[in-house]
């Protein structure tokens, strides 16, 4: 895949993981919309699940263009996707780590 395809679904990913935040957020906390959003923020349900996982996806997706671009020849390779699977663990961890040193 050229760089123009990965550039593609970059700004995809990180646009869905951005507009997707904001708009949960902002429905979350309108009194008249919260009822809208709270398959996803409240309890554990086939929505709350699918949506997870399509933020993990995206985060994925993004943490594997990371760790493509730092390879010597920019391929995607069977050991890239393995490299992305920590560096995606790694970062999750990170912003654990920081949300329990924040609060």
């Amino acid at each position: 895949m050229d760089n123009k395809k990965w550039n593609y679904i970059t700004i995809g990913s990180f646009m869905y993981i951005i507009v997707s935040g904001v708009t949960i957020k902002l429905l979350f906390d309108n009194e008249t919309t919260n009822r809208l959003v709270e398959p996803l923020v409240i309890g554990w349900g086939v929505p709350r699940i699918l949506y997870i996982i399509t933020i993990w996806i995206c985060a994925y997706i993004l943490m594997l263009r990371l760790t493509r671009d730092m390879e010597p020849n920019k391929r995607v390779g069977p050991k890239t996707f393995v490299k992305a699977v920590f560096v995606t663990v790694a970062m999750v961890l990170f912003v654990m780590g920081a949300q329990a040193l924040r609060s």
